[in-house]
């Protein structure tokens, strides 16, 4: 009897798993840091805004130091001369772009005044909330985005019985912090405002919130001393005003001049470095398995 023999199936092929393609692993990993870089922007475009800013006003206080008193003292009167012609008209919301005080007439003085010859007439600071900004003139949209806006048709910011300053600036943009943090203040917190020399010094005596018509807080009261600082509220709504006022203190200390900042390496850029430093170790790990 023939046995006939069937032969044998062949073994099994074991199948390797491919890895990721070279290029699919460079394309994600370029899709992880790119997420991160818009992840960043934020925190990054403000930290920049921020040391530009805190680099504006340190060169506003060494310009100003260079000058003679004598010329410190007549850009001051200028100011002062400027502020007792002020009457009690119509005062504008400061973040209409509709209305003439955000654009520059040179024929106005208003725009000379207390320029220290790049734009800037002052610096504000508010050891409270860690903001050191400059103060320009006017309030255009595109001076509220490098730091404060004067307040047109309101006093300079040198002080005087029966003056009242009004400072105003953006809140909630993604490139830069600026008065993002104004409805942090309390009463008692202290704003410093160097102009020319001079520290003046006041304190917060209230906070509200109005509608943009509501401009009644921002006249001066006689025999008062008063700053007012103005932003937008809600976030991304800006249907109301927050108005911040302090009133001018001579405390026993004077306010010490802002040493130069110190920067240290911002949070961020850690972040994006470890992103980055992962990503290349992905794409290499997977070019070597092929």
């Amino acid at each position: 009897m023939t046995v006939t023999r069937t032969s044998e199936a062949p073994p099994p092929r074991w199948v390797r798993t491919r890895s990721p393609s070279r290029w699919s692993a460079v394309l994600v990993a370029a899709l992880v840091v790119l997420g991160a870089a818009v992840a960043l922007y934020p925190a990054t475009a403000s930290w920049f805004a921020e040391r530009a800013a805190v680099t504006t006003g340190a060169r506003y206080s060494e310009t100003v130091a260079a000058l003679e008193p004598a010329d410190r003292a007549d850009r001051l009167r200028d100011a002062d001369e400027y502020n007792a012609l002020l009457g009690r008209g119509v005062l504008p919301d400061p973040f209409d772009a509709s209305t003439p005080h955000t654009v520059v007439d040179p024929s106005d003085p208003y725009w000379s005044l207390l320029d220290d010859g790049d734009g800037v007439m002052a610096r504000i600071r508010i050891p409270a909330i860690d903001l050191d900004l400059p103060v320009y003139h006017g309030t255009a949209d595109d001076v509220l985005r490098r730091g404060v806006g004067h307040l047109q048709g309101t006093a300079m910011p040198i002080g005087g019985q029966g003056r009242h300053t009004v400072l105003t600036g953006h809140r909630g943009l993604a490139e830069a912090e600026l008065f993002t943090r104004l409805d942090e203040l309390d009463r008692g917190d202290r704003i410093e405002i160097e102009v020319y020399g001079e520290t003046l010094v006041y304190e917060v005596t209230e906070s509200v919130v109005v509608l943009p018509t509501d401009v009644d807080a921002l006249r001066p009261v006689v025999g008062r001393d008063l700053l007012t600082l103005v932003t937008c509220t809600p976030i991304g709504v800006n249907s109301h005003r927050i108005l911040v006022t302090a009133e001018r203190v001579f405390p026993d200390a004077p306010a010490a001049t802002a040493a130069a900042a110190e920067w240290s390496l911002p949070w961020w850029s850690i972040v994006f470095a470890i992103v980055l430093v992962a990503a290349a170790g992905f794409v290499v790990r997977a070019w070597r398995r092929g």
